[in-house]
Protein backbone atom coordinates (compact mmCIF):
# COMPACT_ATOMS: atom_id res chain seq x y z
CA UNK A 1 0.00 0.00 0.00
CA UNK A 2 1.55 3.29 -1.10
CA UNK A 3 1.56 6.39 1.09
CA UNK A 4 0.14 9.62 -0.26
CA UNK A 5 2.92 11.85 1.08
CA UNK A 6 1.16 15.08 0.15
CA UNK A 7 -1.86 14.05 2.22
CA UNK A 8 0.29 13.18 5.20
CA UNK A 9 2.28 16.40 4.79
CA UNK A 10 -0.91 18.41 5.05
CA UNK A 11 -1.93 16.36 8.06
CA UNK A 12 0.74 18.18 10.08
CA UNK A 13 -0.79 21.49 9.07
CA UNK A 14 -4.21 20.16 10.04
CA UNK A 15 -2.83 18.72 13.26
CA UNK A 16 -1.26 22.04 14.20
CA UNK A 17 -4.54 23.75 13.42
CA UNK A 18 -5.89 22.20 16.65
CA UNK A 19 -3.77 24.75 18.50
CA UNK A 20 -5.48 27.62 16.70
CA UNK A 21 -7.90 29.76 18.70
CA UNK A 22 -10.55 29.34 15.99
CA UNK A 23 -10.44 25.54 15.98
CA UNK A 24 -13.13 23.39 17.54
CA UNK A 25 -10.50 21.94 19.90
CA UNK A 26 -9.99 25.41 21.42
CA UNK A 27 -13.51 25.34 22.84
CA UNK A 28 -14.24 22.99 25.72
CA UNK A 29 -17.79 22.41 26.96
CA UNK A 30 -17.54 22.67 30.73
CA UNK A 31 -21.09 21.38 31.17
CA UNK A 32 -20.41 17.97 29.62
CA UNK A 33 -16.98 16.44 29.16
CA UNK A 34 -16.38 14.38 26.06
CA UNK A 35 -13.10 12.53 26.17
CA UNK A 36 -10.77 13.80 23.48
CA UNK A 37 -7.41 12.26 22.68
CA UNK A 38 -6.10 15.72 21.88
CA UNK A 39 -7.14 17.25 25.21
CA UNK A 40 -5.96 14.21 27.13
CA UNK A 41 -2.57 14.38 25.46
CA UNK A 42 -2.19 18.15 25.83
CA UNK A 43 -3.19 18.21 29.50
CA UNK A 44 -0.53 19.52 31.87
CA UNK A 45 -1.02 19.80 35.62
CA UNK A 46 -1.10 23.29 37.11
CA UNK A 47 -1.28 24.65 40.62
CA UNK A 48 -4.72 26.10 39.89
CA UNK A 49 -6.01 22.57 39.12
CA UNK A 50 -5.00 21.38 42.58
CA UNK A 51 -6.35 24.50 44.29
CA UNK A 52 -9.70 24.14 42.52
CA UNK A 53 -9.98 20.47 43.45
CA UNK A 54 -9.17 21.27 47.08
CA UNK A 55 -11.91 23.90 47.23
CA UNK A 56 -14.45 21.56 45.63
CA UNK A 57 -13.60 18.73 48.02
CA UNK A 58 -13.96 21.02 51.01
CA UNK A 59 -17.31 22.40 49.87
CA UNK A 60 -18.67 18.92 49.10
CA UNK A 61 -18.33 17.94 52.77
CA UNK A 62 -20.35 20.88 54.09
CA UNK A 63 -23.99 20.36 54.93
CA UNK A 64 -25.28 23.83 54.06
CA UNK A 65 -25.56 25.25 50.56
CA UNK A 66 -22.32 26.14 48.79
CA UNK A 67 -21.51 28.38 45.85
CA UNK A 68 -18.07 28.08 44.27
CA UNK A 69 -17.18 30.90 41.88
CA UNK A 70 -14.70 30.06 39.15
CA UNK A 71 -13.89 33.53 37.83
CA UNK A 72 -11.50 34.84 35.21
CA UNK A 73 -11.22 36.27 31.72
CA UNK A 74 -12.12 34.82 28.33
CA UNK A 75 -9.92 31.90 27.31
CA UNK A 76 -8.12 31.33 30.59
CA UNK A 77 -9.38 27.79 31.12
CA UNK A 78 -12.56 27.93 33.21
CA UNK A 79 -14.38 25.45 30.97
CA UNK A 80 -11.37 23.20 30.87
CA UNK A 81 -11.17 23.10 34.68
CA UNK A 82 -14.81 22.08 34.88
CA UNK A 83 -14.44 19.39 32.24
CA UNK A 84 -11.34 17.92 33.87
CA UNK A 85 -13.10 17.84 37.24
CA UNK A 86 -15.91 15.83 35.69
CA UNK A 87 -13.52 13.47 33.96
CA UNK A 88 -11.13 12.79 36.84
CA UNK A 89 -13.52 13.11 39.78
CA UNK A 90 -16.90 12.02 38.48
CA UNK A 91 -18.28 11.08 41.91
CA UNK A 92 -17.20 14.37 43.40
CA UNK A 93 -18.71 16.35 40.54
CA UNK A 94 -22.10 14.66 41.00
CA UNK A 95 -22.49 16.57 44.26
CA UNK A 96 -22.65 19.89 42.37
CA UNK A 97 -24.73 21.61 39.75
CA UNK A 98 -22.62 23.28 37.08
CA UNK A 99 -23.24 26.43 35.14
CA UNK A 100 -20.73 27.49 32.53
CA UNK A 101 -20.65 30.44 30.14
CA UNK A 102 -22.65 32.87 32.28
CA UNK A 103 -22.96 35.28 29.33
CA UNK A 104 -25.64 33.10 27.71
CA UNK A 105 -29.28 32.44 28.53
CA UNK A 106 -31.01 29.08 28.20
CA UNK A 107 -34.23 30.86 27.21
CA UNK A 108 -34.36 33.18 24.19
CA UNK A 109 -36.93 35.30 26.05
CA UNK A 110 -34.58 35.88 28.98
CA UNK A 111 -31.33 37.80 29.30
CA UNK A 112 -28.20 36.20 30.71
CA UNK A 113 -28.79 38.25 33.88
CA UNK A 114 -32.27 36.71 34.25
CA UNK A 115 -30.73 33.27 33.90
CA UNK A 116 -28.06 34.08 36.46
CA UNK A 117 -30.69 35.27 38.94
CA UNK A 118 -32.50 31.95 38.58
CA UNK A 119 -29.31 29.95 39.07
CA UNK A 120 -28.28 31.97 42.11
CA UNK A 121 -31.79 32.11 43.57
CA UNK A 122 -30.82 29.81 46.50
CA UNK A 123 -28.20 32.39 47.47
CA UNK A 124 -30.23 35.58 47.46
CA UNK A 125 -30.89 37.29 50.77
CA UNK A 126 -34.33 35.73 51.22
CA UNK A 127 -33.38 32.12 50.48
CA UNK A 128 -29.79 31.73 51.63
CA UNK A 129 -30.81 30.57 55.13
CA UNK A 130 -33.75 28.48 53.92
CA UNK A 131 -32.26 26.32 51.19
CA UNK A 132 -30.56 23.13 52.33
CA UNK A 133 -27.50 21.54 50.74
CA UNK A 134 -27.71 23.29 47.37
CA UNK A 135 -24.24 23.15 45.81
CA UNK A 136 -23.37 25.05 42.65
CA UNK A 137 -20.15 25.71 40.72
CA UNK A 138 -20.48 28.84 38.59
CA UNK A 139 -17.87 29.65 35.93
CA UNK A 140 -18.17 33.35 35.18
CA UNK A 141 -16.15 36.10 33.53
CA UNK A 142 -15.17 39.08 35.66
CA UNK A 143 -17.09 41.49 33.45
CA UNK A 144 -20.26 39.42 33.71
CA UNK A 145 -19.90 39.23 37.49
CA UNK A 146 -19.50 43.01 37.63
CA UNK A 147 -22.69 43.50 35.58
CA UNK A 148 -24.61 41.10 37.82
CA UNK A 149 -23.53 42.93 40.99
CA UNK A 150 -24.40 46.32 39.45
CA UNK A 151 -27.85 45.22 38.24
CA UNK A 152 -28.95 42.62 40.79
CA UNK A 153 -26.83 43.34 43.85
CA UNK A 154 -29.74 44.70 45.92
CA UNK A 155 -31.25 41.21 46.12
CA UNK A 156 -27.88 39.59 46.87
CA UNK A 157 -26.39 41.84 49.53
CA UNK A 158 -24.65 38.99 51.34
CA UNK A 159 -23.18 37.73 48.08
CA UNK A 160 -22.20 41.26 47.04
CA UNK A 161 -20.50 41.87 50.38
CA UNK A 162 -18.46 38.69 49.93
CA UNK A 163 -17.36 39.80 46.45
CA UNK A 164 -16.25 43.18 47.81
CA UNK A 165 -14.62 41.79 50.97
CA UNK A 166 -12.59 39.30 48.92
CA UNK A 167 -11.73 42.06 46.40
CA UNK A 168 -12.54 39.66 43.58
CA UNK A 169 -13.25 42.47 41.12
CA UNK A 170 -10.06 44.33 42.01
CA UNK A 171 -6.55 43.77 40.68
CA UNK A 172 -5.25 42.60 44.06
CA UNK A 173 -3.82 39.11 44.27
CA UNK A 174 -5.42 36.90 46.90
CA UNK A 175 -2.23 35.14 47.94
CA UNK A 176 -2.68 33.65 51.40
CA UNK A 177 -5.95 35.25 52.39
CA UNK A 178 -8.96 33.02 53.16
CA UNK A 179 -11.34 32.78 50.18
CA UNK A 180 -14.38 31.25 51.87
CA UNK A 181 -17.18 32.05 54.25
CA UNK A 182 -20.18 30.04 55.37
CA UNK A 183 -21.68 29.75 51.88
CA UNK A 184 -19.22 31.11 49.32
CA UNK A 185 -15.83 30.16 47.96
CA UNK A 186 -13.97 31.31 44.87
CA UNK A 187 -10.92 30.79 42.76
CA UNK A 188 -9.77 33.62 40.48
CA UNK A 189 -7.78 32.45 37.47
CA UNK A 190 -6.42 35.96 36.90
CA UNK A 191 -4.45 35.58 40.15
CA UNK A 192 -2.35 32.84 38.55
CA UNK A 193 0.45 33.73 36.17
CA UNK A 194 1.56 31.31 33.45
CA UNK A 195 5.06 31.55 34.90
CA UNK A 196 6.55 31.52 38.37
CA UNK A 197 9.07 33.70 40.19
CA UNK A 198 12.12 31.97 41.62
CA UNK A 199 15.37 33.01 43.24
CA UNK A 200 17.12 32.21 39.96
CA UNK A 201 14.70 34.20 37.84
CA UNK A 202 11.29 33.58 36.28
CA UNK A 203 10.44 30.27 34.64
CA UNK A 204 7.37 28.60 33.22
CA UNK A 205 6.78 24.89 33.56
CA UNK A 206 3.49 25.42 31.73
CA UNK A 207 5.10 26.95 28.63
CA UNK A 208 7.85 24.33 28.53
CA UNK A 209 5.43 21.46 29.10
CA UNK A 210 3.20 22.62 26.25
CA UNK A 211 6.16 23.14 23.91
CA UNK A 212 7.42 19.67 24.75
CA UNK A 213 3.96 18.22 24.22
CA UNK A 214 4.03 19.65 20.70
CA UNK A 215 7.60 18.61 19.82
CA UNK A 216 8.34 15.41 21.79
CA UNK A 217 9.83 12.70 19.58
CA UNK A 218 7.25 10.11 20.52
CA UNK A 219 4.64 8.13 18.62
CA UNK A 220 2.19 9.18 21.34
CA UNK A 221 2.64 12.73 20.10
CA UNK A 222 0.13 13.32 17.26
CA UNK A 223 2.11 16.33 16.02
CA UNK A 224 5.36 14.39 15.76
CA UNK A 225 3.62 11.44 14.11
CA UNK A 226 2.34 13.76 11.41
CA UNK A 227 5.72 15.46 11.11
CA UNK A 228 7.49 12.19 10.28
CA UNK A 229 5.44 11.92 7.07
CA UNK A 230 5.39 15.64 6.52
CA UNK A 231 9.19 16.01 6.29
CA UNK A 232 9.37 13.59 3.36
CA UNK A 233 6.78 15.37 1.25
CA UNK A 234 8.64 18.55 0.31
CA UNK A 235 12.21 19.47 1.05
CA UNK A 236 11.64 23.21 1.38
CA UNK A 237 8.53 23.44 3.54
CA UNK A 238 8.45 26.31 6.08
CA UNK A 239 6.17 24.40 8.47
CA UNK A 240 8.67 21.56 8.52
CA UNK A 241 11.59 23.92 9.15
CA UNK A 242 9.69 25.75 11.88
CA UNK A 243 8.76 22.51 13.60
CA UNK A 244 12.36 21.28 13.45
CA UNK A 245 13.64 24.57 14.87
CA UNK A 246 11.14 24.39 17.71
CA UNK A 247 12.32 20.88 18.50
CA UNK A 248 15.66 22.38 19.56
CA UNK A 249 15.77 22.55 23.36
CA UNK A 250 17.71 25.82 23.45
CA UNK A 251 15.16 27.51 21.16
CA UNK A 252 12.26 26.29 23.29
CA UNK A 253 14.01 27.64 26.37
CA UNK A 254 14.56 31.01 24.69
CA UNK A 255 10.94 31.20 23.52
CA UNK A 256 9.92 30.54 27.12
CA UNK A 257 12.11 33.32 28.52
CA UNK A 258 11.07 35.80 25.80
CA UNK A 259 7.38 35.12 26.39
CA UNK A 260 7.85 35.82 30.10
CA UNK A 261 9.81 38.96 29.24
CA UNK A 262 7.10 40.46 27.02
CA UNK A 263 4.40 39.59 29.56
CA UNK A 264 6.31 41.56 32.21
CA UNK A 265 7.47 44.42 30.00
CA UNK A 266 4.19 45.04 28.19
CA UNK A 267 1.75 43.83 30.88
CA UNK A 268 0.44 41.34 28.37
CA UNK A 269 -2.43 39.08 29.39
CA UNK A 270 -1.77 35.61 27.98
CA UNK A 271 -4.37 32.91 28.51
CA UNK A 272 -3.86 29.22 27.78
CA UNK A 273 -5.92 29.64 24.63
CA UNK A 274 -3.89 32.58 23.32
CA UNK A 275 -0.66 30.79 24.24
CA UNK A 276 -1.57 27.74 22.16
CA UNK A 277 -2.69 30.01 19.34
CA UNK A 278 0.71 31.71 19.45
CA UNK A 279 2.44 28.34 19.06
CA UNK A 280 0.25 27.69 16.02
CA UNK A 281 1.09 31.05 14.46
CA UNK A 282 4.76 30.48 15.22
CA UNK A 283 4.76 27.23 13.24
CA UNK A 284 2.18 28.06 10.57
CA UNK A 285 2.47 31.63 9.20
CA UNK A 286 -0.95 33.23 8.75
CA UNK A 287 -0.49 33.67 4.97
CA UNK A 288 0.00 29.91 4.64
CA UNK A 289 -2.61 28.91 7.21
CA UNK A 290 -5.35 30.46 5.07
CA UNK A 291 -4.47 28.34 2.01
CA UNK A 292 -6.25 25.14 1.04
CA UNK A 293 -4.15 21.99 0.94
CA UNK A 294 -3.88 22.08 -2.83
CA UNK A 295 -2.89 25.75 -2.90
CA UNK A 296 -0.40 25.17 -0.09
CA UNK A 297 1.34 22.38 -1.98
CA UNK A 298 1.47 24.59 -5.07
CA UNK A 299 2.83 27.48 -3.01
CA UNK A 300 5.69 25.64 -1.34
CA UNK A 301 6.73 23.87 -4.53
CA UNK A 302 8.03 27.27 -5.67
CA UNK A 303 10.35 27.49 -2.65
CA UNK A 304 12.77 25.07 -4.29
CA UNK A 305 13.78 27.98 -6.48
CA UNK A 306 12.84 30.92 -4.26
CA UNK A 307 14.68 30.44 -0.96
CA UNK A 308 14.28 34.10 -0.04
CA UNK A 309 10.49 33.81 0.18
CA UNK A 310 10.94 30.61 2.15
CA UNK A 311 13.11 32.46 4.65
CA UNK A 312 10.38 35.05 5.17
CA UNK A 313 8.15 32.27 6.56
CA UNK A 314 10.76 30.77 8.88
CA UNK A 315 9.90 31.96 12.37
CA UNK A 316 13.45 33.22 12.91
CA UNK A 317 12.31 36.15 10.75
CA UNK A 318 8.52 35.85 10.76
CA UNK A 319 8.26 36.18 14.55
CA UNK A 320 9.86 39.64 14.56
CA UNK A 321 8.34 41.08 11.39
CA UNK A 322 4.59 40.51 11.65
CA UNK A 323 3.29 42.62 14.50
CA UNK A 324 -0.23 42.52 13.06
CA UNK A 325 -0.68 38.78 13.64
CA UNK A 326 -1.49 39.08 17.36
CA UNK A 327 -0.67 41.05 20.50
CA UNK A 328 2.11 38.57 21.27
CA UNK A 329 3.67 39.05 17.84
CA UNK A 330 3.37 42.81 18.29
CA UNK A 331 5.46 42.56 21.46
CA UNK A 332 8.08 40.36 19.79
CA UNK A 333 8.39 43.03 17.11
CA UNK A 334 9.43 45.45 19.85
CA UNK A 335 12.25 43.19 21.08
CA UNK A 336 13.65 42.22 17.68
CA UNK A 337 17.36 41.37 18.15
CA UNK A 338 18.14 43.51 15.10
CA UNK A 339 17.24 46.58 17.14
CA UNK A 340 19.94 45.99 19.74
CA UNK A 341 23.52 46.47 18.67
CA UNK A 342 26.73 45.43 20.41
CA UNK A 343 30.26 44.44 19.48
CA UNK A 344 29.27 40.88 18.62
CA UNK A 345 26.58 41.95 16.14
CA UNK A 346 28.82 44.63 14.62
CA UNK A 347 31.58 42.07 14.09
CA UNK A 348 29.06 39.63 12.64
CA UNK A 349 27.82 42.22 10.13
CA UNK A 350 31.33 43.26 9.09
CA UNK A 351 32.42 39.66 8.60
CA UNK A 352 29.28 38.86 6.67
CA UNK A 353 29.85 41.75 4.31
CA UNK A 354 33.39 40.52 3.74
CA UNK A 355 32.00 37.02 3.15
CA UNK A 356 33.81 35.62 6.17
CA UNK A 357 30.97 35.30 8.66
CA UNK A 358 32.31 32.00 9.93
CA UNK A 359 35.11 33.85 11.77
CA UNK A 360 32.61 35.53 14.10
CA UNK A 361 30.12 32.69 14.44
CA UNK A 362 30.34 30.16 17.27
CA UNK A 363 32.91 27.47 16.62
CA UNK A 364 30.25 24.78 16.29
CA UNK A 365 28.44 25.68 13.09
CA UNK A 366 24.74 24.84 12.93
CA UNK A 367 23.93 22.51 10.07
CA UNK A 368 20.25 23.38 10.15
CA UNK A 369 20.95 27.09 9.67
CA UNK A 370 23.51 26.40 6.94
CA UNK A 371 20.97 24.23 5.15
CA UNK A 372 18.24 26.88 5.37
CA UNK A 373 20.60 29.57 4.02
CA UNK A 374 22.03 27.39 1.26
CA UNK A 375 21.59 29.09 -2.09
CA UNK A 376 20.55 32.47 -0.64
CA UNK A 377 22.55 35.38 -2.09
CA UNK A 378 20.84 38.32 -0.41
CA UNK A 379 23.37 39.33 2.28
CA UNK A 380 20.90 41.54 4.15
CA UNK A 381 18.58 38.56 4.49
CA UNK A 382 21.44 36.26 5.45
CA UNK A 383 22.77 38.50 8.19
CA UNK A 384 19.40 39.23 9.80
CA UNK A 385 18.56 35.52 9.78
CA UNK A 386 21.91 34.68 11.33
CA UNK A 387 21.62 37.35 14.02
CA UNK A 388 18.14 36.22 15.00
CA UNK A 389 19.16 32.57 14.94
CA UNK A 390 22.05 33.07 17.32
CA UNK A 391 19.92 35.32 19.50
CA UNK A 392 17.47 32.45 19.92
CA UNK A 393 20.03 29.68 20.26
CA UNK A 394 23.31 30.93 21.64
CA UNK A 395 22.35 33.83 23.91
CA UNK A 396 24.39 36.00 21.58
CA UNK A 397 23.47 39.31 23.17
CA UNK A 398 24.04 41.24 26.36
CA UNK A 399 21.38 40.78 29.02
CA UNK A 400 18.84 43.48 29.74
CA UNK A 401 20.14 44.52 33.16
CA UNK A 402 17.16 46.75 33.96
CA UNK A 403 14.73 43.92 33.19
CA UNK A 404 16.77 41.45 35.25
CA UNK A 405 16.79 43.85 38.18
CA UNK A 406 13.05 44.44 37.93
CA UNK A 407 12.37 40.71 37.97
CA UNK A 408 14.59 40.31 41.02
CA UNK A 409 12.68 43.09 42.80
CA UNK A 410 9.40 41.39 41.88
CA UNK A 411 10.58 38.21 43.56
CA UNK A 412 11.93 39.96 46.66
CA UNK A 413 8.85 42.15 47.05
CA UNK A 414 6.40 39.26 46.86
CA UNK A 415 8.54 37.11 49.12
CA UNK A 416 8.75 40.03 51.62
CA UNK A 417 12.55 40.23 51.45
CA UNK A 418 12.37 43.85 52.56
CA UNK A 419 16.12 44.34 53.06
CA UNK A 420 16.68 43.61 49.37
CA UNK A 421 14.40 46.50 48.36
CA UNK A 422 16.48 49.34 49.80
CA UNK A 423 17.98 50.43 46.47
CA UNK A 424 14.52 50.27 44.85
CA UNK A 425 13.19 52.74 47.42
CA UNK A 426 16.20 55.01 46.94
CA UNK A 427 15.73 54.96 43.16
CA UNK A 428 12.03 55.76 43.53
CA UNK A 429 12.73 58.54 46.02
CA UNK A 430 15.19 60.23 43.67
CA UNK A 431 12.67 60.01 40.82
CA UNK A 432 10.08 61.72 43.05
CA UNK A 433 12.42 64.61 43.84
CA UNK A 434 13.50 65.30 40.25
CA UNK A 435 10.24 64.46 38.44
CA UNK A 436 9.38 68.15 38.01
CA UNK A 437 12.97 69.29 37.63
CA UNK A 438 15.87 69.53 40.02
CA UNK A 439 15.52 72.07 42.79
CA UNK A 440 18.46 74.25 43.87
CA UNK A 441 18.16 72.68 47.31
CA UNK A 442 18.13 68.88 47.57
CA UNK A 443 15.69 69.10 50.49
CA UNK A 444 13.12 70.88 48.29
CA UNK A 445 10.77 69.51 45.68
CA UNK A 446 9.39 71.34 42.66
CA UNK A 447 5.67 71.35 41.96
CA UNK A 448 3.63 72.70 39.09
CA UNK A 449 1.15 75.54 39.47
CA UNK A 450 -0.87 77.35 36.81
CA UNK A 451 -0.04 76.94 33.15
CA UNK A 452 2.95 74.92 32.03
CA UNK A 453 5.97 77.20 31.57
CA UNK A 454 9.75 77.16 31.86
CA UNK A 455 10.50 80.64 33.23
CA UNK A 456 9.67 80.06 36.89
CA UNK A 457 10.34 77.13 39.16
CA UNK A 458 8.28 76.71 42.34
CA UNK A 459 9.68 74.66 45.22
CA UNK A 460 8.92 73.88 48.82
CA UNK A 461 10.56 71.88 51.61
CA UNK A 462 9.70 68.22 51.27
CA UNK A 463 10.66 65.15 53.28
CA UNK A 464 9.39 61.58 52.96
CA UNK A 465 10.26 58.31 54.63
CA UNK A 466 10.26 54.82 53.17
CA UNK A 467 7.43 52.75 54.63
CA UNK A 468 7.79 49.24 53.18
CA UNK A 469 4.91 46.89 53.77
CA UNK A 470 6.34 44.56 56.39
CA UNK A 471 5.08 41.00 56.18
CA UNK A 472 6.21 37.54 57.09
CA UNK A 473 8.98 36.25 54.85
CA UNK A 474 7.61 33.52 52.62
CA UNK A 475 9.53 30.25 52.68
CA UNK A 476 8.62 29.07 49.20
CA UNK A 477 10.75 27.78 46.35
CA UNK A 478 8.65 29.68 43.81
CA UNK A 479 5.62 31.95 43.48
CA UNK A 480 2.77 31.46 41.01
CA UNK A 481 0.26 33.99 42.39
CA UNK A 482 1.65 37.50 42.17
CA UNK A 483 1.15 40.88 40.57
CA UNK A 484 3.38 42.22 37.80
CA UNK A 485 3.59 45.50 39.72
CA UNK A 486 5.87 46.62 42.52
CA UNK A 487 3.96 48.26 45.37
CA UNK A 488 6.06 50.99 46.99
CA UNK A 489 5.05 52.87 50.15
CA UNK A 490 6.20 56.29 51.36
CA UNK A 491 4.87 58.62 54.03
CA UNK A 492 5.54 62.33 54.64
CA UNK A 493 7.84 63.11 57.54
CA UNK A 494 5.04 64.60 59.63
CA UNK A 495 2.29 62.10 58.68
CA UNK A 496 1.96 58.48 59.75
CA UNK A 497 -0.34 57.50 56.89
CA UNK A 498 1.65 55.78 54.12
CA UNK A 499 0.81 56.21 50.44
CA UNK A 500 1.17 53.45 47.84
CA UNK A 501 2.46 53.75 44.30
CA UNK A 502 2.25 50.91 41.77
CA UNK A 503 5.37 50.64 39.63
CA UNK A 504 5.36 48.62 36.42
CA UNK A 505 8.37 47.72 34.31
CA UNK A 506 8.07 50.82 32.12
CA UNK A 507 8.10 53.22 35.07
CA UNK A 508 10.94 51.29 36.70
CA UNK A 509 12.97 51.56 33.50
CA UNK A 510 12.34 55.31 33.41
CA UNK A 511 13.34 55.68 37.08
CA UNK A 512 16.54 53.72 36.41
CA UNK A 513 17.37 56.14 33.61
CA UNK A 514 16.65 59.07 35.94
CA UNK A 515 19.10 57.54 38.40
CA UNK A 516 21.74 57.79 35.66
CA UNK A 517 21.06 61.45 34.89
CA UNK A 518 18.08 61.39 32.53
CA UNK A 519 15.31 63.90 33.22
CA UNK A 520 11.67 63.10 32.31
CA UNK A 521 10.06 65.08 29.51
CA UNK A 522 6.44 65.89 28.73
CA UNK A 523 5.86 62.55 26.99
CA UNK A 524 7.17 60.66 30.02
CA UNK A 525 4.84 62.58 32.31
CA UNK A 526 1.89 61.91 30.01
CA UNK A 527 2.71 58.20 29.99
CA UNK A 528 2.92 58.07 33.78
CA UNK A 529 0.29 60.52 34.92
CA UNK A 530 -0.37 58.33 37.98
CA UNK A 531 3.19 58.96 39.18
CA UNK A 532 2.67 62.73 38.94
CA UNK A 533 -0.58 62.36 40.88
CA UNK A 534 1.23 60.28 43.50
CA UNK A 535 3.85 62.99 44.00
CA UNK A 536 1.10 65.60 44.38
CA UNK A 537 -0.68 63.33 46.84
CA UNK A 538 2.47 62.98 48.94
CA UNK A 539 2.90 66.74 48.82
CA UNK A 540 -0.67 67.31 50.02
CA UNK A 541 -0.32 64.83 52.86
CA UNK A 542 2.86 66.55 53.96
CA UNK A 543 0.68 69.49 55.01
CA UNK A 544 0.91 73.23 54.38
CA UNK A 545 4.42 74.57 54.01
CA UNK A 546 5.46 77.79 55.73
CA UNK A 547 7.92 78.46 52.92
CA UNK A 548 7.72 78.49 49.13
CA UNK A 549 10.68 79.41 46.92
CA UNK A 550 10.30 80.91 43.43
CA UNK A 551 13.25 80.64 41.02
CA UNK A 552 13.29 82.92 37.98
CA UNK A 553 15.20 81.00 35.32
CA UNK A 554 17.31 83.43 33.26
CA UNK A 555 20.13 82.56 30.90
CA UNK A 556 22.72 84.60 32.77
CA UNK A 557 21.62 84.37 36.38
CA UNK A 558 18.90 82.71 38.39
CA UNK A 559 17.00 84.96 40.77
CA UNK A 560 15.26 83.47 43.77
CA UNK A 561 12.40 84.76 45.89
CA UNK A 562 10.76 83.30 48.96
CA UNK A 563 7.21 83.52 50.21
CA UNK A 564 6.94 82.62 53.86
CA UNK A 565 4.69 83.12 56.85
CA UNK A 566 5.54 83.77 60.48
CA UNK A 567 3.79 85.14 63.53
CA UNK A 568 3.56 88.56 61.85
CA UNK A 569 1.98 87.46 58.59
CA UNK A 570 3.12 86.72 55.02
CA UNK A 571 6.37 88.01 53.56
CA UNK A 572 7.78 88.00 50.05
CA UNK A 573 11.41 88.89 49.44
CA UNK A 574 14.36 88.17 47.18
CA UNK A 575 16.92 85.67 48.45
Amino acid sequence: MSIDKNNYMMSLKAQLNKLCISSKEAIVDGNSFEKSKYHTYMHTDRTVDKDFQRIVEKASKKENQQLILLVGNVGDGKSYLLSMLKQKHSQLSKTFKFHNDATESNDKNKTYLDTLKEILDPFNDNNIKKTKNEKIILAINLGTLTNFIDNCGDEYKGFTKYIKDMKILESNITEDNPTENEHFQFINLTDYQIFSLTQDGPKSDLIMNLLNKITNKSDDNPFYSSYKFHKEAHENCPIKYNYELLMEDNIKKKIESLLIEIIIKFKLIVSIRTLLNFFHDLLVPSELAALSEADYIKKISKFDKDKEELLSYIFLNYLFEHQGVSDIFSCFYEIDPLGFSNKKTETMILNSVSKSFSNSAPKEKNEKLDYILKGVENYDLIIKTQIRFYALTEGYFDKDKIYDQYVKYLYDAHMHHIRNLKELYETTKKAIFVWNGTSNDEKYINFNIGCEQNKYQVSKPFSIKSAPNLGNVKKLEYLEKFSLYLNIFFKPENNEESQKIKIDYGLFKLMSEIQNGYRPNRLDKNNYVHFSKYINQLSEFSGFSDLIVFSEMNNEKTKQYKLYVDDFGYHFEEI
